[in-house]
Parts: structure tokens; C-alpha cells; sequence
């Protein structure tokens, strides 16, 4: 078991005493055992559940704010999911839905892109796409991206290729972008083959607040170990999958979306 893994394990408790044995919790060494990511139990709140099992676009799309070409395509298993169609005339594309405030907050969504599907074209964009944003109603918004940028301040070693990342506009400490720090050898470069795949998203917000990144059960990402300062206001709004940074001609793709869940506990 990894240093990081067992302070995950233990809590925030396992990071003071790694801290007083003189070891470094961000440490780590990808690792690809599968550790259940967060779902939604009985006595959680849910603040916003999808199946996208709608019969017809304009039905399914209904309770959002859009942006971008869409299309109705069958779902992850039965029913429908929507997809995200990535070319030169739409290459920002979204569903926008709001909720009431809260501080300490899950995600959790399925996805599957075409085959070979590259938002940094063949590395011409670096900075990818801008994957998910978890909005504040005052302060700045949380970013989950998909890059092939390094984190800002270097974080120790390069960017693997299509990491899924996090950033906290409204922190003056926290890297942009945090890259996965626990699992690299997981990334949309490796997801892209065609299959469906879940991802999951924590954000705490406020003293003692962090990021934690799932994708298919497995951690990724977990920076709740270093501290970074954070706005308190409570996230009340999502847009996601979002926009490519920088669009290079040739390289279309399609991001299909099903089974979306907000949660509180």
C-alpha cells in the first residue's frame, strides 16, 4: 500500500501522522487497485440525478441551460445518454444546471468518447479542454480539466499526456493545474478507446478544503493533504463537458454523457 493511499484510508488524521514520522504525503506511486469511489447512500442528500432516458433531445435537454451541438444516442446500459459533438463550428459545448449552495459536494457521471479522441490535437493544444466547472455564485469557480500542461508550479515530474486535473480559481496557493497526483497512468489518453467509463468528483470548499478525482474506481487525485487555501462560498451551478481551449482544424470528436448525480452527505 502507498504512503498516499493509506493516508486516504485513514483520513486526514493518517496525514498528521505520516507528517510526524517525517514522511511526505504527497509522495506517491501510481498505483492501479481499484478503491470504490464515492456513490450516493440512503441517507445522502441528492441535489440533481440524470438518467438522460428521454425519448427525444428537446425533452432531455429541458432542464438545462446548453450551449454546443448535441444529439440523443443510445445510453450506457438501455435507455438514452447525450452526446457532445466536437467540431470547428462547436467546439464548446455544455449543460448548465444549478442547485442550492453547498460546501462539500459529489459528482459522479459516465463517459465515452470516440475512439482516439484528442482535445490537445496531437499536442498543438496543450491546455486541452476544460472538462468541468463547479461554479461559486461570487467567488471564482473550480476547473476539472483535461491537459497536457504541467502544473504551475512544477510539480516534480511531467504531465503523463491528457491528465484529468484540478484548480480552485479562487485559491492563491494550489497549482494550475493540480495534476493527478495519486494515479497517472489513468487519463482521458487512456479512456479514449471507445468505452464507457465513470467518472467521480469531491470538492470541499473553505479551511481545510480539497479535490478527490475517481475514474472507474480507481483515485487519481486527492489533495486534501496539502493544505491549500480555498474560498468558503459553496458551489450552486455546474457546466460541463465544456469548452476546448484552442480549436486546430481535423480533429473532431464526440464525448458522450449518462447517469449524472449530485449528492451532499
Amino acid at each position: 500500500m502507498t504512503l498516499q493511499r493509506w493516508i486516504y484510508r485513514h483520513g486526514r488524521n493518517g496525514a498528521l501522522i505520516a507528517t510526524l514520522w517525517g514522511c511526505s504525503p504527497a509522495a506517491t506511486v501510481a498505483s492501479d487497485v481499484s478503491v470504490a469511489s464515492p456513490e450516493p447512500g440512503g441517507s445522502d442528500v441528492i441535489l440533481w440525478q440524470d438518467n438522460f432516458d428521454k425519448p427525444t433531445l428537446p425533452e432531455l435537454l429541458a432542464p438545462y441551460v446548453t450551449r454546443g451541438t448535441m444529439q440523443l444516442v443510445p445510453g450506457r446500459i438501455g435507455g438514452n445518454a447525450v452526446r457532445f459533438v466536437y467540431t470547428a463550428s462547436s467546439s464548446d459545448n455544455l449543460l448548465e444546471k444549478s442547485f442550492a449552495a453547498t460546501t462539500d459536494i459529489y459528482f459522479r457521471f459516465w463517459y465515452r468518447s470516440s475512439p482516439g479522441a484528442d482535445p490537445s490535437c496531437n499536442g498543438q493544444n496543450p491546455s486541452g479542454f476544460k472538462w468541468f466547472m463547479a461554479w461559486r455564485a461570487i467567488a471564482p469557480r473550480y476547473t476539472m480539466s483535461v491537459t497536457n500542461m504541467d502544473g504551475v508550479p512544477y510539480q516534480g515530474r511531467p504531465n503523463a499526456g491528457l491528465e484529468f486535473s484540478s484548480h480552485d480559481n479562487s485559491s492563491a496557493t494550489e497549482p494550475a493545474q493540480f495534476l493527478s497526483n495519486i494515479n497517472h497512468n489513468v487519463r482521458f489518453s487512456t479512456t479514449n478507446e471507445g468505452n464507457w467509463h465513470k467518472y467521480t468528483l469531491h470538492i470541499k470548499t473553505g479551511t481545510g478544503g480539497y479535490e478527490q478525482i475517481w475514474v472507474d474506481d480507481i483515485l487519481l487525485l486527492d489533495n486534501s493533504a496539502n493544505g491549500y487555501d480555498h474560498a468558503a462560498e459553496g458551489i450552486s451551478l455546474i457546466q460541463f463537458p465544456g469548452v476546448i481551449v484552442r480549436w486546430f482544424a481535423g480533429c473532431d470528436f464526440t464525448l458522450d454523457i449518462d447517469d449524472f448525480v449530485i449528492w451532499h452527505k
